[in-house]
């Protein structure tokens, strides 16, 4: 999936679980394993979770290393924090060494595991600001909003709530429903 493909998949995501389907559909039919996962994310997130679960694994069949980021975050919310934590370092590995490619995708995952410590060696605030900070500036809504609430809140940077409002309205401009 192209670059430009994560940021538009995953803004649909957060305001439009409809349209994001429509919109991934066509890339699922060209068997694109991060296209698969994002659609599962979409049917999870929708309700449908046995069967996000099964294209889940249909995406990790197929080499898609992004569906572990989503499934993990599954299984920590189901109390499976070892498993969780197993997916997470295999993402994070990934991750790292994609990061070249400045994908918004990885780096806003980057920034989520360095944030909470799942699959890092440790937390490390300072170095999730650093990631989704390259991943808001490419229009990633889930990096602006939690930009913001670094800012808002202090962590891994100085507070700030102005530039946190600035990150709000832009992840809600990218139409996050929490921004």
């Amino acid at each position: 999936m192209k670059k430009e493909c994560y940021v538009e998949a995953a803004n649909l995501i957060s305001s439009n679980l409809e349209e994001a389907k429509n919109y991934l559909l066509p890339l699922i039919a060209k068997y694109d394993p991060d296209a698969v996962a994002f659609y599962a994310r979409v049917l999870e997130l929708d309700g449908d979770v046995e069967k996000a679960i099964v294209f889940y694994h249909k995406s990790i069949d197929r080499g898609g290393d992004f569906a572990k980021f989503f499934l993990a975050e599954r299984l920590m919310n189901e109390g499976k924090f070892e498993e969780a934590n197993d997916l997470y370092r295999s993402v994070f590995e990934f991750c790292q060494r994609r990061q070249d490619e400045a994908n918004p995708a990885y780096q806003y995952a980057l920034g989520f595991m360095n944030f909470y410590g799942v699959g890092a060696s440790r937390v490390n605030k300072d170095e999730a600001v650093k990631c989704y900070l390259a991943s808001a500036k490419q229009d990633y809504a889930d990096a602006q909003n939690a930009l913001g609430d670094c800012y808002c809140n202090g962590d891994g940077i100085l507070q700030n709530l102005e530039k946190a409002v600035q990150w709000y309205e832009r992840a809600a401009d990218h139409g996050h429903k929490n921004a």
